[in-house]
């Protein structure tokens, strides 16, 4: 792959990885409303909640992995 080809390949990898990033912002939202609210009754256990925590840790970590590993080292 050209230089330029790989410039322009990791700029729109990482454009869509900062959108993906930004939707992700924005999915969490109500999710912490759901934990802050379930902090005032710590003895009900919410397991819904403590799965879709780890989603989201987990789509953080797939994001920061991709940011980290660009089309242009995928050789």
């Amino acid at each position: 792959m050209s230089p330029t080809r790989a410039r322009m390949a990791d700029a729109a990898w990482l454009t869509a990885i900062n959108m993906l990033g930004i939707v992700l912002t924005m999915a969490q939202l109500p999710l912490v409303a759901l934990v802050s609210f379930s902090g005032r009754h710590p003895s009900r256990p919410n397991t819904l909640l403590k799965h879709a925590t780890q989603l989201m840790w987990d789509a953080h970590d797939w994001l920061e992995h991709a940011e980290l590993h660009p089309p242009s080292i995928w050789h």
